[in-house]
């Protein structure tokens, strides 16, 4: 399934769902009426990366989702997978609904904004390549040059301008990759279309004309623009069929 939604939109927001019959899966918890059809929910990531939308409460309008939010615990879970199908709108939370979730997901130390993880949430760049249910793991491009190699990894860090830190989420024996294999992966295009590259951590080693290491974060990056760059060329002169990569 692909996401029409960017990560942002939903992420650690407060959404209401207009969900029709869905709210029937919570007879158990709370009285539903027939008109009750819509959910707030909230969208969490867990500690495994995992985005699930968490029901505080249901109601027969978004500014009347209420039904439940006294109950000290969330009435259901969904993935992302079945939610986003959907139609939803962001609200501003009341503070039940805030404490209920403070309570609940453990939200008073969240990730910070400037948390390299949460940074790599809010790049757009990757969502399109996003796992819809984990969206930390993107599908890549390994570098290759005699064709494009498609991998699955996880975002663990975007703490250096312009590189972001990825490990392989499982071992790929075709591609001689174990799990937790590091790679640096570059949002980029080829040819016109939206690529994410992937290369080695060890490959990534970027030195000035001198042969020392680049320091410099501005330079760092330029110079690894440049390198991508030239493996970018080198790939489409010897693809002989002008093979595209494509995701």
């Amino acid at each position: 399934m692909k996401n029409k939604y960017s990560l942002k939109d939903y992420l650690e927001k407060y959404l209401v769902f207009e969900v029709d019959f869905l709210t029937e899966d919570v007879k158990d918890k709370v009285d539903v009426a027939e008109d009750d059809c819509y959910m707030l929910c909230y969208g969490f990531c867990d500690e495994f990366g995992k985005l699930s939308f968490h029901v505080l409460a249901i109601g027969n309008d978004v500014e009347n989702c209420t039904k439940g939010l006294e109950k000290a615990t969330m009435l259901k879970a969904y993935d992302a997978s079945q939610m986003l199908n959907y139609p939803f709108v962001e609200i501003v939370p009341s503070r039940a609904a805030k404490e209920k979730c403070e309570n609940f997901l453990n939200l008073k130390e969240p990730l910070s904004n400037d948390d390299s993880l949460h940074i790599a949430r809010r790049m757009p760049f990757f969502d399109e390549f996003r796992d819809i249910n984990y969206p930390d793991i993107v599908q890549a491009q390994l570098l290759d040059l005699e064709k494009a190699r498609i991998v699955s990894l996880r975002i663990v860090e975007a703490s250096t301008p312009g590189i972001v830190l990825a490990k392989a989420i499982e071992d790929d024996e075709e591609n001689n990759i174990k799990k937790d294999d590091l790679f640096n992966i570059f949002p980029s295009f080829f040819d016109g279309e939206k690529i994410i590259l992937a290369l080695r951590k060890e490959e990534v080693v970027i030195s000035n004309a001198d042969g020392e290491l680049v320091q410099a974060e501005d330079e760092l990056e330029r110079l690894l623009i440049s390198k991508i760059e030239e493996t970018l060329e080198e790939i489409k002169v010897r693809i002989a069929n002008k093979e595209k990569y494509k995701c």
